[in-house]
């Protein structure tokens, strides 16, 4: 999928090791998370880079 490379942030999880796209909302302060196979898993509230 085209737009898995344009996103803003990833992590991977450290349980079962897969991996999540997630791409900023800056209007709304939220993160889309989207799986390796472009499938939406959850909106979050943006982390801090920080965090």
């Amino acid at each position: 999928m085209g737009f898995l490379n344009d996103y803003d942030r990833f992590e991977r999880n450290e349980s079962d090791g897969q991996g999540f796209y997630g791409y900023d909302d800056e209007k709304t302060g939220t993160t889309e998370w989207y799986t390796e196979d472009g499938v939406l898993d959850s909106v979050t509230k943006t982390p801090s880079d920080d965090e």
